[in-house]
């Protein structure tokens, strides 16, 4: 029986979106891994969940069934494609027509759930409330609107979720998490996937919530604060803090999947679970790359403590992203291996785009020592050992691990 596993990056713009093939070419499975921003659920990963339809032969009336559906954290880069797809099953089932896909379990830690019964919960829920579909006061700082914005997303998906009586993040009670080094590993989906959760871990979010209550208290600050809501959600660490990271594994094989955690978070806890160290760095198939290949959440040491034959970078060159630094500092700690680093836009068109926003603030662009396409070019001319990986076209990048899964690329 000819096993698959493996792992589409769709062009999600400056997010993820990812799909996940395990199981057999007679019983394949699906997990959906994140849905991007805007723009990229109808252009990308509709269309390929209906390609996955075809493939199967699924008559019109027949679901698609996805065995996991997992949103890595509350970003609306990562949310709002998943909304998209969601609110279209409801109003299937609202015209009394035949969902195209059945879902049988949601993980999503939504930010009531990460920060518990604090104080600060009111108080978001307050601000959120009173705003409804509004947009937020003139003034707001940007990073504030963005995570009350996608505070709210979460908050919405969870009303969806309910509607359509979706199963939502088992076997964990409340969130999706790490609570000790010796967790087992998560099997029900069947389809010989094993799954480790590496975070977030329990004793960051405890962490979490008492940074918030001690916050409030230290400003004089009252439970119903529409400025301490305002000002408490400034931190974005609440989102990528949260990231749900998973190390799925089957027949013999390995996929890392980070959403936006910092490395250092990623790698602490591979560390306390007895995976990784300097003298022996956890090997993997494939690492996706965390938070859209920025500098900001790497250091050689996550390169040192985790290698992989492929790295897959989600962004089209939006905030700067993949960063050229991150793929130096990954060149550096890799050595003379030979690698595959794949990509959800040409190298090129991610060029363009960095260029743009690095012209946007005002910086001079420097072709030969600020494009990818330049690093790509004396790294070969030093003789380095890599493959890049680009999409051809709308289905983005496909890695098989085992068997190649039988859905054509479009």
């Amino acid at each position: 029986m000819s096993e698959i596993f493996t792992l589409e990056a769709l062009p999600a713009r400056k997010g993820d979106g990812l799909l996940l093939h395990f199981g057999t070419q007679a019983a394949p499975k699906l997990a959906v891994i994140d849905g991007g921003p805007s723009r990229v659920y109808q252009p990308a990963l509709r269309p390929r969940l209906f390609d996955i339809r075809a493939a199967r032969g699924l008559a019109d009336t027949d679901p698609l069934d996805i065995d996991l559906l997992m949103i890595s954290h509350i970003d609306d880069d990562h949310i709002k494609g998943i909304l998209d797809f969601t609110k279209e099953l409801i109003k299937q089932g609202d015209q009394q027509q035949p969902k195209f896909a059945r879902i049988a379990t949601l993980w999503h830690n939504t930010f009531d759930d990460i920060i518990g019964n604090s104080e600060i919960t009111e108080q978001v829920t307050t601000v959120l409330a009173s705003m409804g579909d509004a947009d937020f006061p003139a003034g707001t700082d940007p990073d504030t609107a963005f995570i009350l914005s996608s505070v709210r997303q979460g908050r919405q998906l969870r009303q969806y979720e309910g509607v359509l009586k979706w199963e939502t993040n088992n076997p964990f009670d409340p969130l999706v998490m790490m609570s000790k080094p010796d967790d087992p590993d998560v099997t029900r989906f069947g389809g010989g996937l094993s799954l480790s959760i590496i975070g977030p871990r329990r004793d960051e979010l405890e962490d979490l919530q008492k940074t918030y209550d001690k916050f409030l208290r230290d400003n004089n600050l009252g439970r119903d604060s529409v400025e301490a809501a305002l000002a408490a959600t400034q931190d974005k660490s609440v989102p990528n803090l949260s990231s749900i990271v998973t190390l799925a594994k089957t027949g013999g094989k390995t996929i890392l999947l980070t959403g936006d955690a910092l490395g250092s978070k990623i790698t602490d806890a591979l560390q306390q679970r007895g995976m990784t160290c300097a003298c022996t760095p956890l090997k993997v198939d494939v690492l996706k790359m965390p938070h859209h290949g920025s500098d900001r959440n790497v250091t050689p040491e996550f390169f040192r403590l985790i290698k992989a034959d492929h790295y897959v970078f989600c962004g089209d060159g939006s905030h700067g992203n993949p960063e050229r630094a991150t793929i130096e500092m990954l060149f550096a700690e890799q050595g003379t291996d030979p690698v595959t680093l794949h990509f959800t836009y040409t190298v090129d068109k991610i060029d363009e785009k960095r260029q743009k926003e690095t012209e946007k603030h005002h910086k001079m662009w420097d072709h030969a020592s600020h494009s990818l396409a330049a690093l790509f070019a004396d790294e070969r001319a030093s003789g380095r050992t890599f493959t890049i990986s680009e999409p051809t076209d709308r289905t983005g990048v496909r890695i098989d691990l085992l068997d190649p899964v039988a859905i054509p690329m479009r």
